[in-house]
């Protein structure tokens, strides 16, 4: 309960990405039926998937193909964003995907264990935030151990707002805005939240501050200052529009008018 309140607060004060139209579930229980196999339920986050799709299994990176979905205990033939899902699952066994792992449109979602943030320490914090600092990170529906470095200064007070990278204990996915709760390592106090900025990040020093100060690009109203920036810290990183969608919060009928509007204002070369 103090959880779900904590996620509320956060949610409350921020502005969540577009989801996209890529589909995207989070594993809450996976457990096996007799004459089936493997079956996952969770919410769909985003985007639909049917019954035959292939899809990833993250982070492992493995994958699988959708053999039925049931939606209220009814057999259906597809799923799309808000529904709750049981998923039977061809190509895992239920001990090797479990909550915390998700299952994505292939190619959609990458691993990783640096993801930059826009980190905020609640009002009722038991502490603020110290560079260093080790926390819980709640996101998705996985729960992992990290590091948090602050690129601006060494401690973020009680009801600020600060980037942040952090460095995560195991591989994790996100996409651009999705918001994300900080708790504690030891006792479990609720510390904060935010939103993900770049869910796959190289490590950005605080000697950087070029860089620290472009981060901010990522948080603009227009989906193309946020492309723009993305592909800038692409640098010749090969990129595809689903890196777009995830990484700039971008719709997938947008890439298409967002790279020629880049390419006709000289920021990206044919």
């Amino acid at each position: 309960d103090e959880l779900k309140e904590a996620i509320r607060q956060v949610c409350s004060k921020v502005e969540t990405g577009r989801t996209g139209e890529f589909f995207r579930m989070a594993v809450d229980r996976s457990f096996a039926v007799a004459g089936h196999g493997t079956v996952v339920t969770g919410s769909v986050w985003s985007g639909t998937a049917n019954v035959g799709d292939e899809v990833d299994q993250l982070p492992t990176g493995s994958k699988l193909r959708i053999r039925g979905i049931q939606n209220h205990d009814q057999p259906a033939e597809a799923i799309e964003r808000g529904m709750r899902a049981a998923i039977n699952l061809t190509g895992v066994h239920h001990t090797e995907i479990i909550r915390g792992h998700e299952i994505a449109t292939p190619g959609y979602l990458k691993p990783s264990q640096i993801i930059t943030v826009r980190l905020h320490v609640l009002p009722s914090s038991p502490w603020p935030v110290k560079h260093r600092m080790h926390l819980r990170v709640h996101i998705g529906t996985a729960e992992i151990l990290a590091s948090v470095s602050l690129l601006e200064g060494n401690v973020l007070e009680r009801g600020q707002w600060g980037k942040a990278q952090l460095f995560l204990s195991e591989p994790a996915v996100a996409t651009w805005g999705q918001p994300f709760v900080v708790r504690s390592e030891s006792p479990m106090l609720t510390v904060g939240g935010g939103q993900v900025l770049q869910p796959i990040a190289r490590r950005i020093r605080r000697r950087e501050p070029k860089q620290i100060e472009r981060l901010e690009n990522l948080w603009a109203n227009d989906a193309v200052t946020r492309a723009n920036t993305v592909i800038t810290f692409y640098g010749l990183k090969p990129w595809t529009e689903l890196d777009l969608v995830r990484d700039a919060g971008a719709s997938r009928e947008e890439v298409g008018s967002i790279t020629t509007q880049l390419i006709t204002s000289g920021n990206l070369i044919d």
